[in-house]
């Protein structure tokens, strides 16, 4: 059957609907050419129209041809279905199994698109006959816009399973009469991958709460100017794999004037993520959670952040510098710092009675800290927790954890945390605020009663705590303190940890 344009479409459906009751109609292939329209691979032996549900399940693939049309009320496919032509479904369209898209125009038309299988998209348009159709691609199934596609969704995308967009386009388009969404839930993914682009236009929106990730090594994934991003209060924007992305239109976005205050915006892996007129994020609030990991990765538009009242992350080892307008960042939310990262602030630093920072320590040496530095001054207040792992020990005055820096030519710190705390190993409350500088040091891990020495006191308990070994020895001294590394024994790696601060004597 050649269909080649709109008008002749309409005319072949309702010739279709005139010409034959609707029946339930089976797919058979008895015809063994593939061919949707032949009408020997059907049973009852009639080409279904748009009154018949259809069900294909045996004996494929099925291939609607160029310039051919496929016609149903509904259709269940759970097998191989190549869409060379044109489906039209008036109900749903369920296609369970491995469908592929292209030719030179393919299209599928249907109130609902329900993809539960592998949905293989390398050229044309999912379009839907209401404003209510949605194209579903459910949890566990897929859509894999191919490379080089150019393709366009006229209906509504829901993501519960996984697309992922490699070196291609992706059109999501509205009208004023139908607005479209292109909508990852809370457990579904978004992939942008490589040099590829996500369009809408003024009547399409971006909205997620589940993952859009952009990734792709020294590539320019992006998420075009036209398409506003709605970031839900659980969604995650990842920019990973080296990548170089961009989200289109401030001006469209959920934070006009600059805030950031739903969802998470997580650069990772050497990634850089801008918005292209060079807007500036002026502040993290309400939900918003920013997650900065690596030392080379960058959230271009926080260079002039100037307050933090929900929360960043910065992780293995992440530079993060900030210029902040009016040369003061206010911290009123959330700050976590991981090993080897830092936050740097070209001038004054301030925590608010309802702030909090924690920052973490592991391994074995005060390499691995966390850092906030001031150019100018710090003024703190609020809480502060500093976390050691269980592979730290340190004796004296070994710095642990650089809470906060000033700059060489900057004022110091005029103001101490109203509340600081350290956790660490079970039994070991082995650190000291220095309050004038804002640094956290550990006591002696070895000094096992506290009272600031290493000495034969201290030698005794560990003795004692040696012989036993197991910590979970009910004779063992509570909480187990002499187990110097935490690894829930007393033995001979705590022993060198206590000799060498039994050689040092002094705590402070």
């Amino acid at each position: 059957m050649k269909i080649t344009t709109k008008a002749t479409v309409l005319a072949a459906l309702t010739l279709a609907a005139g010409q034959s009751l609707a029946v339930n109609t089976f797919w058979t292939g008895n015809a063994g050419d593939s061919r949707w329209n032949n009408i020997n691979n059907w049973s009852p032996a009639h080409i279904p129209n748009n009154g018949d549900a259809v069900y294909i399940g045996s004996n494929g693939p099925v291939i609607i041809g160029q310039n051919e049309i496929g016609v149903a009320k509904s259709l269940s496919c759970t097998i191989e279905m190549s869409i060379i032509g044109n489906l039209y479904v008036t109900d749903t369209a369920l296609l369970a199994g491995h469908t592929f898209m292209y030719g030179t125009n393919p299209g599928i038309h249907a109130t609902n698109i329900e993809i539960t299988g592998q949905f293989e998209y390398f050229n044309g348009v999912l379009s839907r006959y209401t404003q209510s159709g949605t194209t579903h691609v459910a949890a566990g199934a897929s859509m894999n816009v191919r490379t080089s596609a150019a393709v366009t969704v006229t209906s509504n995308l829901n993501i519960d399973g996984r697309v992922d967009i490699n070196d291609a386009s992706l059109s999501v388009l509205g009208d004023s009469n139908y607005p479209i969404g292109f909508i990852a839930s809370g457990g579904g993914t978004i992939s942008i991958n490589g040099n590829s682009t996500v369009h809408g236009n003024a009547y399409s929106y971006l909205a997620s709460d589940g993952t859009v990730a952009l990734t792709g090594f020294q590539k320019l994934p992006k998420i075009d100017a036209d398409m506003k991003f709605f970031n839900g209060p659980y969604a995650v924007l990842r920019v990973e794999g080296g990548c170089y992305a961009q989200i289109g239109n401030p001006a469209q976005v959920a934070f006009p004037v600059g805030v950031i205050n739903s969802g998470y915006w997580y650069i990772k892996d050497n990634s850089t993520l801008l918005f292209p007129d060079g807007r500036d994020v002026s502040s993290i609030e309400g939900n918003g959670h920013v997650i900065v990991e690596g030392p080379n990765s960058v959230f271009h538009s926080m260079k002039n952040l100037s307050n933090i009242s929900s929360t960043l992350s910065l992780r293995n080892g992440a530079d993060f510098y900030v210029n902040p307008t009016g040369g003061f960042l206010t911290q009123q939310g959330f700050i976590d710092l991981s090993p080897g990262s830092r936050l740097s602030v070209e001038g004054s630093f301030t925590c608010t009675p309802a702030s909090s920072i924690t920052t973490f320590l592991t391994g074995m040496t005060t390499a691995k800290t966390g850092t906030i530095y001031a150019r100018d001054m710090a003024h703190l207040d609020g809480y502060c927790l500093a976390v050691f792992d269980s592979g730290f020990a340190a004796s004296g005055e070994d710095q642990a954890v650089a809470i906060v820096e000033a700059g060489p030519s900057g004022s110091g710190v005029d103001s101490t945390f109203a509340n600081f705390q350290s956790s660490n190993a079970p039994g070991h409350a082995n650190a000291i605020y220095k309050p004038y500088t804002a640094n956290v040091a550990l006591t002696c891990r070895a000094d096992l009663n506290s009272d600031g020495y290493v000495d034969d006191t201290d030698f005794v308990i560990f003795a004692y705590s040696y012989n036993i070994l197991d910590c979970t020895d009910y004779n063992m001294p509570y909480n187990c303190p002499a187990d110097l590394n935490s690894d829930g024994f007393v033995d001979d790696t705590d022993f060198v940890f206590f000799v060498s601060a039994y050689n040092a004597l002094l705590c402070e």
